[in-house]
């Protein structure tokens, strides 16, 4: 009799240790501050586990499973959201942007204080053209006018405005049309310059000339010929916090909890910092700093840029120190080519002549920015300090020049595999080079907007074996990559109209179908699953900055970094998925956003 009484109580006690359990198997810290239930929990663990109930105290996940169990996990205080059978996936990250500077250059300084400004799309020459002639009757002659990343790939033209065209809409001010690795500039820009008949060529890029010595006013990847004008032009630092503070409450709107800022100085990284000691800083943001190898590179002299680079890396080293959830900076970066829409990016095979692109030699491959000795030289350093590394390479002949320095690195200065180094944009990248990537263990670093804006001109003027290299979603996928998602946005506010869209459901969408917007599709080469595009915005972007282990799935112990959709992604229609709302976002365990839930 005595023993059964020992074997019930220890039952009962059993039983009530077991209601404390999540879908873990370990033992709950109870009671939760929050309890979401009657959901549809995507949970994006290693098995894709779905639950109905996830449950949260201070900044953590303590809980994820059923209803009844999650709900033991509540107290009198606690609260409880009814998701009435909502979905809920981890907090999306943005794998690549320009947040900063998206939002400072699309605002001004008012009587109102700093604020929002529009700036117009831009689809045609004479949009362009408008635009610039507006510009001059507002600001003082001589000032700048900045028309910037407007790509003539995304123009009905197909091709840039000429120098005299942006001379007769402004001929008294200074213009820059900016298309990213290339654009134009016209002749009062060319005079505030000082840029006359047989320029000297800047370190990096190509101020073209005609057959008589005389700038063009085309540009490729030889922006820093323009500095003796005064541009770019300065940014206060208050205009940059008041701009990265307005896009933050933009971004968590679209469910976004944390974010890669890809191309940070110094100063960029101070206007961080400063937001985040008052506590102002939203969302977690992972910084990566720019190499400026340009204004370091010293021409026949590899001892001193050498000294020089180093120095840099050092004054960079207490960032990295500081690191923690909410701002971290782990990641050096430098330009290895141009790009794919002024036909800057770096080739393999030539790419031909182009009118879009204004290219008149039939071998023409593009630009290589950085030196492959530079770019050297930044990737040991990173190995041997322990930093990752990435490089903006969207050619194949770029993605090339990566890889070397990748494998020398390897082989010289200590084993890639598992420092996760990265190829950022990659818009054209072989079969043969996914994989020799995957054995270095990069990542790469990708955005569907090219493919989305971009992919219809690649596939008119470009043989169809290359755009099947163009980006291959489903060849790196296949090859073992892992594939970080990300949009590029680089101004403006709106999600869908901003250069480049940032939207993430419309990220989805195209990577699903791997449709274009003119509804188009390149073929399977660029489709992956539901699952594997959300977890190029999830898991995979945690993994990228080691830390899969805090964010990027909803499993107990992780960050308390949650979004309540509108529709449930893995199951409604596909068109729906670009169509999908944020209803609730949710960092450490606080709500930040809300909208009708």
């Amino acid at each position: 009799m005595k023993y059964k009484f020992y074997i019930l109580m220890l039952i009962v006690i059993l039983s009530a240790w077991m209601g404390m359990i999540d879908c873990s198997g370990s033992k709950s810290a109870g009671p939760a501050d929050m309890v979401l239930v009657n959901g549809k929990i995507v949970t994006v663990d290693n098995d894709w586990s779905i639950a109905e109930a996830v449950a949260v105290k201070g900044r953590r996940i303590i809980g994820v499973g059923s209803d009844r169990a999650m709900k033991k996990l509540a107290a009198s205080g606690t609260r409880v959201i009814d998701l009435k059978g909502r979905c809920v996936l981890p907090g999306l990250i943005e794998g690549h942007n320009h947040m900063l500077s998206a939002a400072w250059r699309a605002m001004e300084r008012t009587d109102d204080g700093f604020v929002r400004k529009e700036i117009p799309s831009m689809n045609t020459i004479a949009d362009v053209l408008s635009y610039v002639e507006s510009e001059a009757r507002r600001l003082p002659e001589g000032e700048w006018i900045e028309v910037l990343r407007v790509f003539p790939t995304r123009l009905v033209e197909r091709r840039m405005p000429t120098r005299e065209e942006l001379d007769r809409a402004a001929p008294n001010h200074p213009v820059v049309f900016h298309g990213g690795g290339g654009g134009v500039i016209n002749s009062a820009a060319l005079r505030k310059c000082k840029i006359g008949r047989y320029p000297q060529q800047p370190k990096t890029g190509t101020l073209v000339v005609d057959a008589d010595g005389y700038p063009t006013g085309l540009i490729r990847s030889a922006w820093s010929a323009l500095e003796p004008g005064g541009w770019p032009l300065p940014v206060a630092f208050e205009d940059k916090l008041a701009a990265l503070q307005e896009i933050q409450r933009q971004y968590i709107k679209y469910g976004f909890t944390s974010t890669f800022e890809r191309a940070c100085s110094i100063e960029d990284y101070q206007v961080y910092q400063t937001l985040y000691d008052k506590d102002q800083l939203i969302m977690r943001s992972n910084l990566t700093m720019m190499i400026p190898t340009d204004r370091l590179l010293v021409k026949n002299d590899p001892e001193k840029t050498r000294r020089k680079i180093q120095s840099y890396i050092d004054d960079l080293e207490p960032f990295r120190a500081a690191s923690d959830e909410v701002l971290k900076v782990n990641t050096l970066k430098v330009f290895t080519d141009g790009g794919i829409l002024t036909g800057t990016a770096l080739m393999r095979k030539p790419w031909g002549i182009q009118q879009i692109y204004q290219i008149t030699d039939p071998d023409y491959r593009g630009i290589q920015r950085t030196p492959t000795d530079v770019i050297q030289l930044v990737v040991d350093e990173a190995n041997r300090r322990g930093w990752q590394f990435t490089s903006h390479a969207a050619g194949d002949g770029g993605v090339e020049v990566l890889l070397d320095a990748y494998q020398v690195s390897n082989d010289s200065v200590g084993e890639l595999n598992g420092r996760r180094f990265q190829i950022t944009h990659g818009d054209f990248f072989g079969i043969d080079q996914i994989a020799r990537a995957g054995r270095l263990g990069v990542i790469a670093d990708a955005q569907w907007a090219w493919l989305y804006l971009d992919g219809p001109m690649i596939s008119e003027i470009l043989e169809p074996e290359r755009v099947d290299d163009f980006m291959p979603f489903r060849a790196w996928v296949e090859g073992g990559l892992v594939v970080a998602g990300g949009s590029d946005h680089m101004i403006n506010f709106d999600p869908i109209k901003s250069i480049n869209c940032y939207h993430p459901f419309l990220g989805i969408w195209c990577m699903v179908t791997g449709k274009m917007r003119n509804g188009e599709s390149l073929g399977p080469a660029h489709q992956v699953s539901r699952e594997q595009a959300l977890k190029m915005y999830t898991i995979n972007n945690a993994y990228m900055s080691f830390e899969e282990d805090l964010k990027g799935s909803i499993e107990k112990g992780k960050l308390a970094d949650l979004v309540v959709l509108s529709d449930d992604i893995l199951a409604c229609e596909v068109d729906r998925i670009r169509q999908i709302r944020v209803l609730l976002t949710m960092i450490d365990g606080r709500v930040v956003y809300r909208d009708s839930i």
